[in-house]
Parts: C-alpha cells; sequence; structure tokens
C-alpha cells in the first residue's frame, strides 16, 4: 500500500511538469508544418513601360504659380529642379518625367502618374497623392514625410534613402518595392500591400501594419524598431534547454523560462495570426520548426532529470516477510 501510494503522488507530481511544455511544442510543430505545407507563394510583378512623345518639353528649373501654365503633355518632360509648390495637379501625366530635385510640397497630387519618372531628391512634403501612380519610378533620396499616399500605387519603385516619415499609406500598393534605407518612422501601412518588398536597413520605429500583408518581403532578422519574435522565440527555447544540460534549471529558474517561452509565443500568434503587426513575423517557418524540436529535447531531458531524482529520493519499503534489521555490537 505503501509503494503503491508512493508512485501515485509520483504521477500526480509529475504531471503539469511535462504535459504543458509538450503541448506548447507540438502546437508551435504542427504551426511551422502547416506553414511550410499551406504557406503562400510569391511571384514577382513585371514592370511597365512608358510612351514618350516625340517632342520632350524642356522646362528645367521652370518656377510654376498656376496650373495653367503648364502645357498640356508632360510626359518624359525634362521638369528637373522645377517647382510646383501648392498647385492643383490632380490627374496630371508626369510620367517618364525627369524630376530630379522637383518641389511638390503642399500640392495637390491626387490620382497623377508618376510612372517610370526620375523623382531621385524631389520633395512631396505634406503632399495629397491618394491613388496615385507611382510604378517603376526611381524616387531616391526623395521626401515624401507628412504626404498621403493611401490607395497609392508605387509598386517596383525605388525607395533607398527616402525619407516616408508619418507617410499616410494605408492601402497602398508597395509590390516589389525597393525600401531599403528608407525612413518610415511614424508611417502608416494598415493593409497595405507589401509583398516582394525589400525592407533591410529600413527605420521601422512605430510603423503601423495592421493587416498588411509582407508575404516574400525580405527584412533582417534586428532591423530599427523591429526585430523578428520568431527568432527571440527560439533563443528563449535554446537557453532554456542549455540550462537544463548544465543543471541549472532549478523549479523556479525553469518555471521562468518557460514563461518567457510563452509570453514570446503569445506576442507572435497576436502579431501574426490577428494581424495586428505582421512587421514583426515575416521570419516564421523554420525558426518556429527549430523551437518546437528545442522545446521538445528540453522536456525530454528535464523528465529524464526528474526521473533520476524520484528514484535516487524515494525511501525504501520493506517487504512484509523480511526481518528488521538489528545492530551488531562491538
Amino acid at each position: 500500500m505503501q509503494v503503491d501510494r508512493l508512485r501515485d503522488d509520483r504521477c500526480v507530481k509529475s504531471f503539469p511538469r511535462w504535459v504543458v511544455p509538450t503541448l506548447m511544442a507540438a502546437a508551435l510543430g504542427l504551426a511551422a508544418a502547416a506553414l511550410l505545407l499551406f504557406g503562400s507563394s510569391y511571384k514577382a510583378t513585371t514592370a511597365t513601360t512608358v510612351d514618350c512623345p516625340e517632342v520632350r518639353q524642356q522646362l528645367a528649373g521652370l518656377h510654376a504659380n498656376t496650373a495653367e501654365e503648364l502645357p498640356g503633355d508632360l510626359r518624359c518632360a525634362d521638369l528637373h529642379d522645377a517647382v510646383f509648390t501648392g498647385l492643383d495637379l490632380v490627374q496630371r501625366d508626369f510620367s517618364g518625367a525627369d524630376l530630379r530635385g522637383a518641389r511638390f510640397d503642399r500640392a495637390e497630387l491626387g490620382q497623377a502618374d508618376f510612372v517610370g519618372a526620375d523623382l531621385r531628391g524631389a520633395s512631396f512634403r505634406d503632399t495629397d497623392l491618394v491613388q496615385a501612380t507611382v510604378t517603376d519610378a526611381d524616387a531616391r533620396g526623395a521626401s515624401f514625410r507628412g504626404a498621403k499616399l493611401g490607395q497609392a500605387d508605387l509598386s517596383r519603385t525605388r525607395f533607398g534613402g527616402a525619407d516616408l516619415g508619418s507617410a499616410e499609406l494605408d492601402q497602398a500598393e508597395l509590390r516589389d518595392t525597393d525600401l531599403r534605407d528608407a525612413r518610415l518612422t511614424g508611417a502608416s501601412l494598415i493593409q497595405a500591400d507589401l509583398r516582394g518588398a525589400d525592407l533591410r536597413g529600413a527605420s521601422l520605429w512605430w510603423v503601423i501594419t495592421i493587416q498588411a500583408d509582407l508575404t516574400g518581403a525580405r527584412i533582417g532578422v534586428v532591423e530599427p524598431g523591429v526585430v523578428q519574435l520568431a527568432y527571440v522565440l527560439a533563443l528563449a527555447a535554446l537557453a532554456l534547454l542549455v540550462l537544463t544540460l548544465v543543471g541549472k534549471t532549478a523549479p523556479r529558474v525553469r518555471k521562468v523560462g518557460w514563461a518567457v517561452c510563452g509570453v514570446v509565443a503569445f506576442l507572435t500568434v497576436l502579431c501574426w495570426l490577428f494581424q495586428l503587426s505582421p512587421l514583426w513575423t515575416v521570419h516564421l517557418r523554420y525558426p518556429v520548426l527549430v523551437t518546437a524540436a528545442l522545446l521538445i529535447v528540453t522536456t525530454i531531458v528535464t523528465d529524464r532529470g526528474d526521473s533520476g531524482h524520484g528514484r535516487a529520493d524515494a525511501p525504501r519499503v520493506r517487504g512484509a516477510g523480511s526481518p528488521p534489521r538489528t545492530r551488531s555490537r562491538a
């Protein structure tokens, strides 16, 4: 009876030690397997071409005071260093134009066309570019600070080193866009399409990406303002395994380790599954698989260690027919 009672007590005490970690590791493994098997793939888009007129407008350095001063056809025009500050240029066609160093600050450019335009060093501060088309353009070093780019098409445009701080990019198309080293601090990218975008080296402090699509996006494990949570989870699981192997996991340390893994896993689920901030969960598949494997190994090692300690610490029970020990007198 006493032996059976001791065995029952051990089973009850060891039950929570392996059930929760095993379930957590199994859930992570299933999530990673689902991502590998059913994860969506991405196919890059193709560039568009610009049809230029035979005679191109030569308007370099133009300082326009009204929109009526401008010619009707500005496709492929030479407008570098031109000034269009505060003008109403809604639905104007600047496709293929040379707009290096041009100034469009506070201008109205809703539904304007900048396909294939050279926008290097141009300024669009506080400009209205809602539903504008800025595809296949070169906007390196340009300033779009505070600009309204909601529902704009910015696909395949190069924004390397550009300033997009505090810009409104809600529901914008940024497929295959080059945003390397761009400044996006405080920008809003709610429901934006960032498939295939390159965000390496970009400043991403306080960027809002609720329900944004980052399938196939390229981003480093750690960028200014963003860290990939799946790698943090893998590091926490690795640290827990190392501590377990070297025998430094007291019950309190073990609980803290599992709690850290649980919190990071919960944040990862919130950011990815509920699309609260998918910018933090671009890398998921392989880090989650590694995390699941590490947690499974940690659970096995911990369970074996607890079983070994339990056998060593178990009191010896004499059988019913064994005679009592007698001490020999010297």
